[in-house]
């Protein structure tokens, strides 16, 4: 069981280690949980008070004894919902403000997996249906990642199935074949063109009508985010150019 995704919700790990031994043992006294757990009794009431408070676990008294036992998390999930419903709220109010549809024109750093995956998705989220998409890339990084190839198999998926955008992709041969076999569900919607190993990029770039991305892969990955239209327009110029020397 994944029970660490608890700490999302402020549970620390002395909580999690005892939710976990509550399943294990059934109901029981707190001395059981001490000797499973190896928690001291002063922080074990502390975390049996929290997943009570949390609606994780329930007790019963008998002959002034309490008997703790678990209880799954649907008051966690009753929170999330509300918490959801809360936050579609907000971002539909915040969008109807004028300056949410001014244009921008900013450059963003997003570092790390999760900055550089969601430097990506903005680009995906914002896409029209039927815009085109370029892209450069190579496969000396990008084919030695499974995460990042699934990464953007999926996003992929998004643009060409759901928003049927065309996706116009500069690659060398090699990756051309990588993500046909990823893709192959929708490869055939991919408009290829390859060039000579010796013009090599060690980033990815992708170009879309409201920014472009550059994104540098490695182990600390990093994406330059851009919105300027004059970039913009530079960055497809030259893709065009690349594209017109390219082979399919």
């Amino acid at each position: 069981m994944e029970l660490s995704i608890l700490s999302r919700f402020g549970l620390n790990d002395n909580d999690i280690r005892l939710y976990e031994a509550l399943f294990k043992l059934g109901r029981s006294k707190t001395g059981p949980l001490l000797q499973a757990t190896g928690i001291s009794s002063s922080s074990a009431y502390a975390s049996l008070a929290a997943l009570v408070r949390n609606g994780l676990a329930s007790y019963q008294v008998r002959n002034n004894i309490k008997y703790y036992q678990a209880e799954l998390p649907g008051r966690l999930l009753d929170e999330t919902r509300a918490q959801t419903h809360a936050l579609e709220k907000l971002s539909k109010e915040l969008t109807s403000l004028p300056i949410a549809h001014m244009e921008r024109n900013e450059v963003n750093v997003y570092q790390g997996v999760q900055g550089f995956k969601r430097a990506h998705e903005i680009m995906v989220s914002e896409a029209k249906p039927g815009e085109e998409i370029n892209a450069i890339t190579y496969s000396t990084y990008y084919g030695k990642s499974k995460q990042i190839r699934k990464f953007f198999s999926s996003l992929d998926r998004q643009l060409i199935v759901h928003k049927r955008c065309k996706i116009r992709m500069i690659v060398d041969r090699d990756l051309r074949e990588i993500i046909r076999s990823d893709r192959s569900a929708f490869a055939k919607k991919y408009d290829f063109r390859w060039l000579p190993r010796e013009y090599f990029s060690p980033c990815g770039i992708n170009v879309s009508d409201s920014m472009v991305i550059i994104g540098v892969w490695g182990k600390n990955p990093i994406a330059f985010a851009m919105r300027n239209k004059a970039v913009i327009d530079s960055f497809r110029t030259n893709f065009d150019f690349l594209w017109s020397k390219g082979r399919k």
